[in-house]
Formats: structure tokens, C-alpha cells, sequence
């Protein structure tokens, strides 16, 4: 029993010290709705981005995220008007970002709905847009002269107009097969047991 939570505590370390420190976001601060104007200052209220880990494509119909893993989705910041984790004194940590190191690709999904989950990015309808970047090395200096924090930033600061937008509405599903009527079904055998009947009188 000892031996096993002695190897029980062991992979816990392992796995917390894969565990690497992040910030992410949409740092631009401008985005514009999809269906307004940036001259009439129809800026975006609201919404959810989502950050994952990896190349998220996307066609008319849905996001393939089958290289990219989900890590963390986040409401806009009413007082900023950015999404995401951004502050150095309250570094983000997870166990699927494994390094800090600067060139990790990276996409950014960011739709309307407020409150929106994961899940909403299935059989998704209606207006996003697709970020993808690769990440830089952050750090911060501790002026006590400890240990410096490195940790990984996957930040798109670009602004957000509405000729940025996309839209995505889920292919329908096909048909199936028409079932016969069991009438139908019926004079089908019934025509075919009077040809074998008649081939056999023949």
C-alpha cells in the first residue's frame, strides 16, 4: 500500500511539472460586429472566444479541431474590451500546454453567443472568426533576485473588423432510405411468386 501511494504521488509531480504557464487572448481591443461598420463604431458587445492548442480549420459547414487541443474559453472584459487571460500577476497553468517555448501554434475561435460552451462549437451556426498564430516566450523578472517565470503568450493583438467575420451553417443530414409500404411490399412478392409459378407451369 505504501509503495503505491509513494507511485501514486510520483506521477502526480510528474504530471504538475508538465504543467506549464500561460497567458492568451484578443488583445486588439477594436472588433467590430459582423454586420457593422467600424465608421459607425459598431463595436462587438459580448461573446466568447476560445483558445486552443494547435491548427483549428474551419469550412462552410463546421470547425475541425481535430489537431488542436481545447484549453481555455473566456467572456469579453466589459472594462477593456478584450478576451482572455492577460495578467502576468495571475498566470493561467495548464497540463495540456506542456513548454513555454516561443513558436507553438495556436488558434483563437471567437463567436457571438455569450456564455457559450464547447460544445457550441459543434454543429455551429452562425458567425466567427478564426485566429491562428504561433506563440511567444513571456517572462517576469523577480526583483528579489529569484528565479526568472517564464511562461508561454498566445495573444492575436490585431484589431477585428467586419470583413473579418465568417459564417458556418452545419450540412443537413441525409435523408435515409424511403422504407416501402408494406402494401407495396406485398404485391412485390405476390409478382413474384405468379413469374416463379409460371416458369414452373412452363
Amino acid at each position: 500500500m505504501r509503495k503505491l501511494l509513494i507511485l501514486t504521488s510520483a506521477i502526480a509531480m510528474v504530471c504538475s511539472a508538465q504543467a506549464a504557464s500561460y497567458l492568451w487572448g484578443l488583445a486588439g481591443g477594436e472588433i467590430i460586429t459582423p454586420t457593422g461598420s467600424y465608421d459607425d463604431g459598431d463595436y462587438l458587445e459580448g461573446g466568447t472566444a476560445f483558445l486552443f492548442l494547435g491548427t483549428v480549420t474551419a469550412s462552410a459547414n463546421a470547425f475541425d479541431m481535430s489537431s488542436a487541443t481545447y484549453i481555455a474559453s473566456s467572456q469579453m472584459d466589459d472594462t477593456t474590451y478584450t478576451y482572455g487571460s492577460m495578467d502576468e500577476s495571475s498566470l493561467a497553468s495548464s497540463s495540456d500546454v506542456a513548454s513555454t517555448a516561443a513558436g507553438q501554434a495556436f488558434s483563437i475561435i471567437l463567436i457571438e453567443k455569450d456564455d457559450a460552451t464547447l460544445a457550441d462549437l459543434t454543429d455551429f451556426d452562425g458567425d466567427y472568426v478564426l485566429y491562428t498564430g504561433t506563440s511567444t516566450e513571456g517572462k517576469i523578472a523577480d526583483s528579489g533576485g529569484g528565479d526568472t517565470v517564464f511562461y508561454a503568450k498566445f495573444f492575436d493583438q490585431g484589431s477585428t473588423y467586419e470583413g473579418a467575420w465568417s459564417s458556418m451553417t452545419p450540412a443537413s443530414p441525409e435523408p435515409p432510405d424511403p422504407v416501402p409500404e408494406p402494401t407495396s411490399g406485398l404485391l412485390v412478392l405476390l409478382g413474384m411468386a405468379g413469374l416463379a409459378l409460371k416458369r414452373k407451369h412452363a
